[in-house]
This record gives C-alpha cells, structure tokens and sequence, in this order.
C-alpha cells in the first residue's frame, strides 16, 4: 500500500467527519448515525494501532490478539463502571447481548488457561 492511497484515504475520512459535523450543526444527523459513526471511528483507530503493533512484532496474529485482549478489558472496565453507576439504564437489550457474550467468553478463557481448547467447537466470530 502507497503513500499516495493512504493520503487519498485520509482525504476522505476528514470529508467524511465533515459531513457529518454539518449533520449535528444542522440537526440531519440522526442519533443513529452518530452512533454508527462512533464505532466506525473506533474501529478504525483500534484497527490502525494493532497494525502498528503487528507491524512491529514477528507474529502478528499474537499481536492482534494482545490488541484486542487489552482492547477487551478497556471496554469491560467501562462496562463495569456503567453499571455501578447506573448510566446504562436505557441500554438493557444491549446489556443482555453483553451478559451472554461475557459468559461464552468466559468459557472459552476457562479452557484456554487450562488447556482445553480442542474440547470446544470453534466459536462463531461477531464483528
């Protein structure tokens, strides 16, 4: 991948946020969108970080996967801290999605720090 793409790419996404900053200026950009939009950018940094990270290291799979271990606990600790707080009344269906992922996530470390991963079928992997 060139420079040149890259730069291209670049362009882009600063258009891109300047749409969308009009939208909120404006009041077309819906909730929605702006949640969307977060992720995306979330995602596109933690991506770009862990490509760093890969970049830099002999093995890559291993360092994507540290990435998004770490990324994991980050974001759990959040989790945690809104749910002591009680700032994630209003997101309850997306707690229970977070409660059953947790638990499948659980099982699979259970049996990756004991050594039982080929007891397990291959999870199915969200994204």
């Amino acid at each position: 991948m060139d420079n040149a793409f890259l730069t291209a790419q670049m362009a882009d996404l600063r258009e891109a946020l300047e749409t969308i900053e009009t939208g909120v200026y404006d009041g077309t950009a819906t909730p929605q969108a702006l949640e969307d939009f977060k992720v995306t950018v979330d995602n596109v940094r933690t991506g770009v970080l862990a490509l760093l990270g890969a970049t830099h290291s002999g093995d890559a799979p291993a360092a994507f996967a540290r990435f998004h271990v770490r990324r994991a606990i980050q974001l759990t600790q959040n989790v945690m801290s809104d749910l002591v707080l009680g700032t994630a009344r209003g997101a309850e269906k997306d707690v229970a999605e977070f409660r059953q992922v947790a638990a499948e996530v659980f099982e699979r470390i259970d049996l990756f720090c004991g050594g039982g991963l080929d007891r397990l079928a291959p999870a199915p992997i969200r994204r």
